[in-house]
């Protein structure tokens, strides 16, 4: 890896910030978005597909995860909601002609909705995920099953807003979302572990391939 030549694609905002949850001293997520020569994609075996680099910016840590494309393309395929997570980033390189190739294919309504409610559920009943993580997926997954489209905003207020939810569960969550921006973490999301009911019987996810946007993302750029 050390020799390989890497080649910037974007800069995308991730996190509680995206999510407008960020308190006074919330960490910088990004996710970075990478390239490499077109000879280093051809080895045998497996190769690192990422790397992860933390800094610290005065007295604010800013977490930076990079990317290689073939890894981002991979999960936008499966759906991934950490790939879906790029493409609604405020901050990025959106003036590099590879990252506007790549908004160009990998749009979001070519996501699963049902693969998306899994990994939220996931999320929701993991025991390791801090409860505005819980509760922000449970507001996800409301908003994907009564809008049946994604939101135009992972902003956690403007989807809460735009759900209808049993009066005391939504303020439930309106204080675990606020607690958060006052740099409590913690406060418990206190539901029942969530279900796949309403969403198990959903078609399947078709998985998408996305060969042909890598290959012109390394040889054509």
């Amino acid at each position: 890896m050390t020799n390989q030549t890497f080649k910037l694609i974007s800069v995308n905002l991730a996190g509680s910030r995206l999510y407008g949850l960020d308190s006074k001293n919330s960490d910088y997520d990004y996710t970075v978005l990478y390239k490499r020569e077109p000879e280093d994609y051809i080895c045998f075996g497996e190769y690192k597909n990422f790397m992860d680099e933390t800094t610290l910016i005065g007295s604010r840590e800013t977490n930076y995860k990079y990317w290689d494309i073939k890894k981002f393309l991979q999960l936008a395929g499966k759906s991934s909601f950490g790939a879906l997570e790029l493409l609604y980033c405020t901050e990025a390189y959106f003036n590099n002609p590879v990252y506007q190739y790549v908004l160009s294919e990998v749009r979001k309504e070519n996501f699963d909705l049902r693969e998306l409610m899994y990994h939220s559920r996931g999320i929701i009943n993991g025991k390791h995920h801090r409860g505005y993580m819980k509760a922000f997926h449970f507001t996800f997954i409301q908003y994907l099953l009564q809008h049946k489209k994604l939101p135009d905003t992972l902003n956690a207020d403007t989807m809460l807003n735009a759900v209808e939810m049993i009066d005391h569960l939504k303020t439930h969550i309106k204080r675990i979302f606020q607690a958060k921006r006052n740099g409590i973490k913690d406060m418990p999301f206190i539901v029942e572990s969530y279900s796949d009911e309403d969403f198990k019987y959903l078609p399947k996810m078709r998985y998408i391939d996305y060969t042909r946007v890598l290959h012109r993302c390394i040889f054509d750029f």
